[in-house]
């Protein structure tokens, strides 16, 4: 899918997903759309804890059961959805740029990023 614009039907798939992850109990730390520099693309970046130890696969499996079980399949792509560590360039990114006291966000508009919330 190629999109250099995020749309109101990506951010609610997002909101979804991150709802079914909650329900759940598979809650990432951080949720946020970013464009990517090289492709002009969004992609859904998920912040996990303890995926440096564990690699992302267990996640990625349970992301793409999700999006089968609750009907997201057609709305959002496995292929637009990065898990990444807190320790990650990129989530240490959004933590710099959203500057908050301990407190997660919720649908924060940043330059070339969505983010539902940052820890």
């Amino acid at each position: 899918m190629d999109k250099t614009t995020l749309v109101i039907d990506d951010v609610e798939a997002g909101r979804a997903l991150i709802r079914a992850l909650d329900d759940e109990g598979l809650s990432p730390r951080g949720a946020f759309w970013r464009r990517s520099p090289t492709s002009e693309e969004w992609n859904l970046v998920l912040v996990y804890t303890g995926i440096e130890r564990t690699g992302g696969i267990p996640i990625y499996r349970k992301v793409q059961a999700l999006l089968k079980k609750r009907a997201l399949e057609d709305k959002l792509s496995l292929f637009q959805i990065h898990v990444v560590s807190p320790k990650h360039a990129l989530a240490k990114s959004l933590r710099s740029m959203v500057k908050t006291s301990r407190k997660a966000i919720e649908a924060h508009r940043l330059r070339k990023a969505y983010a539902y919330r940052s820890s």
